[in-house]
């Protein structure tokens, strides 16, 4: 497919809405450190869930669709109905959502416990206890959120949407795809570029390692990697092309070879008549 068209803004979108769903756990923390009461009740946090789980299911649902609809236009010559894609979003980001939430806040308060049990043995204020929950409340956890959930929609709408083509009897190759800018890891991502699925795995040229497409892209933490997938024929069309061009220059360096052995032949001739 290539790359998500309008992926900025839709990490930007995705970040600002974790990022209020942050404040508004800062909030209810700061002010239940401060009047000594209970910062971990179970009702409190089921209803950040709740509403959390709501605007990702929004964002993600219509990143789902744009990366679809994206590859629709490219090589699904509208073969599927609109329709299935949407419900196939829909579904699909409900049941996320509320795993993708649960877990990062299983992860936000993990840290609140390590903060403040670190706080009450080394006798912090509240003010310092609350600076230690910066991060865990900030910009770059939200934004790292962000970018790793666009990556994981994006790959899930264009999968479905190549699994829709496939019961249609269109077949496609697909390939690990990175952003292919300084941005992109060294380790894991770089050396994937371009690797083919093979048997639901892509396996890393260097490491040998297997990585399930079920779950990868993302590799990692904000991982903004895709697949790229071309239809069959057009792969069977650029290898014969590819094999053209080979017998071409091997044409080419055959009749170079002939031509340098006939002009030894002509200059021996010629000295020989000397």
């Amino acid at each position: 497919m290539g790359h998500l068209e309008g992926r900025t803004a839709l990490e930007a979108s995705l970040s600002a809405a974790w990022l209020r769903e942050f404040r508004k756990q800062q909030k209810h923390v700061t002010a239940a450190l401060a009047a000594t009461i209970p910062w971990d009740n179970p009702a409190t946090w089921t209803a950040f869930e709740v509403s959390a789980a709501a605007v990702n299911d929004t964002i993600l649902s219509g990143i789902f669709e744009a990366s679809a609809f994206q590859i629709d236009i490219q090589i699904g010559q509208g073969l599927v109905s609109n329709t299935i894609i949407e419900n196939r979003a829909a579904v699909w980001a409900s049941q996320y959502s509320f795993e993708l939430v649960k877990g990062v806040n299983a992860t936000t308060i993990s840290k609140l416990q390590s903060a403040i049990s670190r706080g009450m043995q080394e006798g912090l204020s509240i003010d310092e206890i609350t600076d230690l929950l910066k991060r865990t409340f900030g910009t770059g956890r939200a934004h790292s959120i962000a970018v790793t959930e666009t990556t994981r929609a994006s790959v899930e709408g264009q999968r479905v949407f190549i699994g829709e083509l496939n019961k249609l009897g269109v077949f496609t190759n697909t390939f690990w795809l990175t952003a292919r800018d300084n941005r992109v890891d060294d380790l894991i991502c770089k050396p994937l570029d371009g690797v083919v699925l093979q048997n639901g795995v892509y396996t890393h040229p260097k490491t040998g390692r297997a990585y399930p497409a079920e779950s990868n892209p993302p590799a990692h933490t904000n991982c903004r990697c895709g697949e790229d997938d071309q239809l069959i024929e057009d792969v069977e069309e650029a290898e014969v092309v590819e094999e053209v061009e080979v017998v071409e220059e091997e044409i080419e360096d055959i009749e170079d070879t002939e031509l340098e052995e006939l002009i030894e032949e002509l200059i021996e001739e010629i000295e020989d008549d000397e």
